[in-house]
């Protein structure tokens, strides 16, 4: 999908309502480190609440960008309730218990 096409908002809203999307990953194939980045494709937060809560990490080097806290990557697993949404909300509590 190119930039252009992300960009129209009906275009996104077709990715919500036929695939039940709510993030587009974005990856470099020829990057070996295999980081993933999720763009929202439909905001499902307050995003002035959790971008003031966000944690903001370094990417190899590159520059700092901000992640949603686990609440709120706990709750939007939870809507999207896809079996690997729920095995990752099952393991990320069993973190979480035991820190």
């Amino acid at each position: 999908m190119t930039k252009e096409a992300f960009a129209e908002a009906r275009t996104r809203e077709e990715m919500v309502q036929e695939k039940n999307m709510m993030v587009f990953p974005l990856w470099n194939p020829s990057d070996a480190t295999g980081i993933v980045i999720d763009i929202f494709v439909k905001c499902p937060f307050n995003f002035a609440d959790e971008y003031a809560k966000a944690k903001w990490m370094e990417i190899e080097g590159g520059p700092s960008i901000p992640f949603v806290g686990l609440d709120c990557l706990l709750r939007m697993k939870a809507m999207a309730a896809r079996p690997k949404d729920l095995f990752d909300i099952e393991y990320l509590e069993k973190v979480r218990n035991d820190q």
